[in-house]
């Protein structure tokens, strides 16, 4: 049986790409699957072998001392394949390939664009120094790796086309369907956002919008926040009184409060990091049968059509007046609730997009 090693020092163990669509998807072909990942023991779920590393205490011990345990780790399962998730193990997949072993980097985000957003690293010309650096050292590292797994043609266009493929973030039906309802009592109305927690995905404007319905509609939040003084600023607001935070949990548990809910919000800023994307929200929201609320961009609007409403992300009144919209009809609630179960199953399902993973690395491996 050929045996795979999957790589993450940022992700959490179960992350929704990595062990619920990629792994799963390897190991019911007929690989041996393994994932090294900050975790608190070794398991075996589902059939896929988790390898903890420590979690790290902060960003600079992840960027040191957890990549040097997830290289350690990586060597002694002494593997055919490695395909690593983060940027910052390129080091690692360049010293795999060195030893000899196929290795495949698979690109969750737009990397240089990102680091332009990322005020903690420095003023902006810092960043934009360090985003060249980024595009550089990914171009001569994916001419180097068996091959790239990325997630939108805009990321796919700056890598080599023979080596490249495009995997989508669709949603396994199958698993979303299987979990079953949370046990909460409903009050009103439920909006429901769940994920990084920032100021660039619209949480200020999400709260002040349910502080101006008054109890029309309460939030239900998941995630974690992007930093202690954005949660400050937000817990001040008057909408927050309207607000349940659940803290960070497990996808699968979050499927649960999914089907729960009446109206879903992706409400990203239009910023070149998101540009392209598809954010895995809104198709679980499509596979979950509830309306959604997002960013208004000639992307989303081709993409969602029928099953969301658009707003300017930046305008807490636009947002009162979609949930309100919603609010007032049930049928249309429940027209675009099918209407995205019906994209979910005809055009953006996870079944389907996982073909392109089994046929990569068949050619991987034969190469």
């Amino acid at each position: 049986m050929i045996k795979i090693v999957h790589l993450t020092s940022v992700h959490k163990m179960l992350d929704p790409r990595i062990f619920l669509k990629e792994c799963i998807t390897l190991k019911n072909n007929g690989y041996d699957v393994t994932i090294v990942a900050p975790y608190d023991r070794d398991v075996c779920i589902e059939g896929v072998n988790i390898k903890a590393v420590q979690h790290p205490q902060n960003r600079f011990n992840r960027m040191t001392k957890t990549i040097y345990n997830v290289y350690k780790t990586a060597r002694r399962e002494r593997a055919n394949l490695y395909h690593f998730h983060d940027p910052e193990l390129i080091i690692i997949g360049l010293l795999l390939k060195c030893e000899g072993k196929k290795v495949i980097y698979d690109i969750h985000e737009d990397v240089p664009n990102l680091i332009l957003e990322k005020e903690w690293i420095g003023p902006y010309p810092l960043r934009k120094f360090i985003s060249m650096i980024m595009t550089a050292l990914e171009k001569i590292a994916a001419r180097t790796f068996n091959a790239i797994v990325t997630v939108t043609p805009e990321i796919a266009s700056r890598f080599l086309p023979a080596k490249t493929i495009i995997l989508r973030n669709y949603v396994s039906l199958r698993y979303i369907d299987e979990i079953d309802l949370q046990s909460i009592e409903k009050s009103r109305p439920v909006v429901i956002f769940h994920g990084t927690i920032s100021k660039t995905r619209g949480i200020k404007e999400i709260i002040q919008s349910i502080g101006q319905l008054k109890g029309q509609a309460e939030l239900w939040l998941f995630g974690k926040w992007a930093n202690q003084e954005l949660q400050k600023e937000c817990s001040s607001l008057e909408g927050w009184q309207y607000t349940n935070y659940f803290g960070r949990k497990d996808i699968t548990e979050i499927y649960g409060y999914l089907k729960l809910a009446d109206i879903g919000l992706h409400i990203l800023y239009n910023l070149p990091h998101y540009k392209g994307g598809s954010a895995t929200k809104a198709f679980e929201y499509m596979a979950c049968s509830i309306p959604f609320i997002t960013t208004d961009n000639p992307r989303n609007r081709e993409i969602y059509e029928g099953c969301s409403l658009y707003v300017n992300p930046m305008d807490a009144s636009d947002i009162v007046d979609k949930i309100t919209k919603l609010l007032n009809s049930d049928q249309l609630r429940q027209e675009m609730g099918q209407r995205g179960r019906q994209l979910a199953e005809t055009r953006f399902s996870w079944e389907k997009e996982s073909e392109k993973l089994i046929e990569l690395y068949n050619r991987v491996m034969r190469e």
